[in-house]
């Protein structure tokens, strides 16, 4: 929006570009702001006084202890590495030859950035009003469409929401905002969208911690962050509720350290772990077609809610309370009938190549075939927005089962991919090189400023630690607890409504602390000479078992009894909305004993149990033919109602083989 100041027309664009002149043109002035954020005395205060940029640039404050690092050099290093120069002033060139880009450059150096607007001559004509030094080059190539390219040396884009949707880059750090109303909220997200998206290591798509060994520094971590700055951003208040509402922490916080203690006694008892054969690999060796599989392991994974739409931070509506029933539907040949096949191809064969699934094939036939089934997904959406009342209206069935499809692709190419893998499994020592994402080395502890008590706490924690004694702490929401058959302590566990306060990795909920309490009275009186060990499985980063839906066990138990090792998956969890019949968690317990079968190792015994926080109570007012000889069956034993201790039951059943 352009608008009057000083007699002169401006607009959201002109301000940025007339700060980044005064920035480059005033050295002085800048080298002493610089210096006065760093020492953390920018005059910015949030509201407990503190400075505004306190702990926020900490790879900076690394390099300025260890190399001494002045705000002068600082403010050279911005100039060479953002501005592509070393002095000079700003120079904006109009790219006649492309549509809406003005070039940015300092002096008669490499361009540093690009403008993309709707009417970039308009802009043009008030960016020379406001004495910026502006040129016309007639034949130029789109810089905008080069923005991505591994050598371009493009460090700024401004734009006026241009960028929300239907664009993509795996180079967006930082984001500034100026003016956006309250009402733009899904155009809000969708320009965040932008910013999020990551490449990773090797083309992982994720960010350090999610993968094995790979884990960065904290001082590194900033490279993987998105940073949102907002000025007369009405709208920052409503995105913080939306985070919030997504479980993802927005107030100012306090990081602890807590760093963890191994008994190095289970080194020597070459616990047994199942891994891939050396040198087996799934995207070189399997040419992949993605087609129709009709499998519980798919089908039950591709669902789509549309109820919670972004558009809600737009307006705050009173909330009832009252639980909402949520409508299921599927497609029916009136919105199929105006689908284009050809789009759905398009778009996923660039969700695979983001994935970069080389081994995967997509055929416009087989999707065709996927489309004539409707069993392999559940669609949750409001029945009114089931009617197909106009063209606009259609193309978002479109929208949604592109949606669909990708949910399905990324499922069925899971599922083969660990069927696969699961006929090169071998057993190998547990080694704390190969298994990091398991035998991690501390908790990441982050904590709302406000929260003085716990702070206080957390700060003795972290002490005790260090001083290598195990601490221990207990109240309703937290507790820190030692179990000596665990390899590393302490363990830490946190109830849900604790929002307050981040761990990582994830802390044990109510049913995994339950556990771990009644196997370590179990074990108090537990007259065997066995030994017993336990470990925490991370999820998505430890043993997964991709076959039975994607499942990551919470613990590995290990017990070993004469020559024999019984290696036990467990995973404590609610069953209240599982399909028992054809639950491919419980259904584990049986698979699990064709892996053993195939290993041959007569000295290795594994299984796999469900210990249910659920009640069978619960269950029979859903299931009635449902007893507890069927969830025995399946290794489902009850944590509240069982008639015997279920510990006892789960050790009866490991040591009867």
């Amino acid at each position: 929006a352009v608008r009057k100041s000083s007699g002169k027309d401006v607009s959201d664009v002109v301000d940025v570009l007339l700060f980044i002149n005064e920035f480059i043109k005033n050295r002085n002035e800048s080298i002493t702001n610089i210096d006065k954020i760093m020492s953390f005395n920018s005059g910015l205060n949030k509201k407990d006084g503190s400075d505004m940029f306190a702990k926020k640039f900490n790879f900076l404050e690394h390099i300025k202890i260890t190399t001494k690092l002045d705000a002068t050099a600082m403010f050279n290093d911005m100039l060479n590495i953002i501005f592509n120069a070393s002095s000079g002033g700003l120079h904006l060139e109009n790219l006649k030859g492309v549509d809406g880009e003005i070039a940015l450059k300092i002096g008669e150096n490499e361009y540093f950035g690009v403008i993309n607007v709707g009417d970039s001559q308009s802009l043009a004509k008030i960016c020379e009003a406001n004495g910026m030094s502006i040129a016309s080059r007639d034949f130029s190539s789109s810089l905008f469409k080069s923005i991505n390219d591994t050598t371009s040396n493009l460090n700024i884009l401004i734009g006026s929401k241009k960028f929300s949707e239907g664009w993509s880059s795996w180079r967006v750090s930082t984001m500034g905002l100026m003016n956006i109303g309250k009402k733009e909220g899904s155009q809000i997200i969708q320009l965040f969208g932008r910013g999020v998206r990551l490449k990773g290591y090797d083309f992982t798509l994720k960010r350090s911690s999610a993968i094995k060994n790979k884990n960065l520094e904290k001082k590194y971590r900033s490279i993987e962050t998105l940073n949102i700055f907002g000025l007369k951003a009405d709208y920052m208040k409503a995105f913080q509720d939306y985070l919030k509402d997504e479980g993802v922490p927005t107030d100012e916080r306090v990081e602890f350290i807590l760093p963890l203690i191994y008994d190095d006694k289970y080194k020597t008892k070459k616990l047994k772990v199942l891994d891939l054969q050396d040198g087996k690999d799934f995207k070189k060796e399997v040419k992949l077609y993605l087609e129709y599989v009709q499998t519980t392991a798919i089908h039950k994974r591709v669902v789509l809610s549309l109820y919670k739409q972004v558009d809600e931070l737009a307006s705050k509506k009173d909330r009832s309370g009252d639980k909402l029933e949520l409508n299921s539907e599927i497609l029916q040949n009136t919105h199929l009938s105006f689908i284009n096949t050809d789009n759905l191809f398009f778009a996923l064969q660039q969700f695979k190549n983001e994935k970069n699934w080389s081994n995967l094939n997509i055929s416009k036939e087989n999707i065709e075939k996927i489309l004539q089934s409707n069993d392999w997904y559940k669609l949750l959406i409001p029945k009114d927005n089931m009617n197909a009342y106009n063209f606009k209206n259609l193309a978002n069935f479109e929208t949604i089962m592109i949606t669909l499809l990708k949910k399905y692709m990324k499922s069925f190419y899971e599922y083969k991919k660990s069927e696969w893998e699961s006929r090169y499994l071998e057993y190998r020592e547990l080694d704390e090189t190969r298994d990091r994402a398991n035998l991690i080395d501390k908790y990441t502890i982050t904590v709302e400023d406000k929260e003085t008590e716990l702070i206080e706490i957390l700060k003795q924690l972290e002490l005790e630690l260090k001083e290598n004694k195990i601490p221990s702490f207990d109240r309703a929401d937290l507790k820190v607890f030692n179990f000596e058959k665990h390899l590393y302590n302490p363990l830490i566990y946190t109830n849900k409504g604790m929002t307050t306060l981040s761990i990582k990795p994830i802390e044990l909920n109510d049913g995994e602390k339950d556990f771990v309490e009644d196997l370590a009275k179990y074990l108090e009186n537990y007259l065997n000479k066995d030994e017993v060990y336990l470990l925490r499985n991370q999820s998505k980063t430890g043993l997964g078992f991709f076959a039975e839906g994607n499942f990551y066990p919470d613990f590995i138990l290990w017990i070993i009894k004469d020559t024999k090792q019984y290696i036990t998956f467990i995973d404590p969890k609610g069953i209240r909305n599982s399909s028992p019949k054809d639950d491919p968690k419980m259904n584990l317990a049986i698979s699990i004993k064709d892996i053993e079968s195939e290993l041959g190792d007569t000295n290795t015994v594994l299984n796999s149990f469900i210990l249910s926080n659920t009640s069978l109570n619960t269950l029979n007012k859903l299931h009635t033919d449902l007893t507890y000889q069927f969830f025995e069956d399946k290794n489902v034993l009850f944590q509240s109602d069982r008639k015997s201790p279920y510990i006892a039951s789960m050790f009866d059943k490991i040591l009867s083989e």
